[in-house]
């Protein structure tokens, strides 16, 4: 089994998941991709909340540098699935990955597309996704996203931040058919990612 197998895996982790995988776990020196594989396979089955695959903080000890030096996108993969088992399956690794561990990309090019996308915002989206909110104050909306689409960074203005313009913006990212959409996904997500390298798993 190679990584391009994992595509064609069924999502059920039962017994064809034999020894082999756990002696696949630990072979890093051996054999690098069967040991990414079988990581996968386990951490799949820890996600899924499979019995046979509890216990797995022996599997990030013996290899915690090896998927560190993975392909990005494996290393995302895992260290994603790490933070889930650890958050939803009451596993504990130590020390935990950092969370720009968890991304597939730098984080500063990550940021730099989503901004991007948020400043292209048209004065008509602005309008539509600030008169979404059912209140007298959407101006008060309107005033402060076009601030933050003014500024370099499009932060929520820190004043106002669990409020104006974030109610406006939060409640169009949630309807994918609604004007503005795109854009105020774009501000929620690069929220989320300064957030999350403020937090650990």
């Amino acid at each position: 089994m190679d990584l391009d197998d994992l595509s064609g895996m069924s999502g059920r982790w039962d017994a064809e998941f034999n020894d082999d995988v756990w002696g696949d776990a630990v072979g890093a020196e051996d054999d690098p991709d069967g040991c990414l594989v079988a990581s996968l396979q386990l951490l799949a089955g820890a996600v899924l909340g499979s019995d046979k695959a509890q216990g797995l903080d022996w599997l990030w000890d013996e290899n915690r540098d090896f998927y560190h030096a993975a392909p990005v996108m494996v290393r995302a993969a895992i260290m994603q699935a790490l933070g889930w088992v650890a958050r939803y399956g009451g596993q504990v690794f130590e020390p935990m990955p950092n969370a720009e561990a968890r991304l597939s990309r730098d984080l500063p090019e990550v940021e730099a597309q989503l901004i991007a996308v948020a400043k292209a915002m048209t004065a008509e989206e602005v309008d539509a996704v600030t008169r979404v909110v059912w209140c007298d104050d959407w101006r008060r909306h309107k005033a402060a996203l076009q601030g933050m689409l003014a500024s370099a960074d499009v932060a929520y203005p820190a004043e106002d931040k669990t409020w104006y313009p974030a109610e406006a913006v939060e409640s169009t990212a949630h309807m994918p058919k609604s004007v503005g959409y795109a854009p105020c996904l774009a501000i929620v997500v690069l929220m989320r990612c300064a957030a999350a390298m403020c937090a650990t798993f």
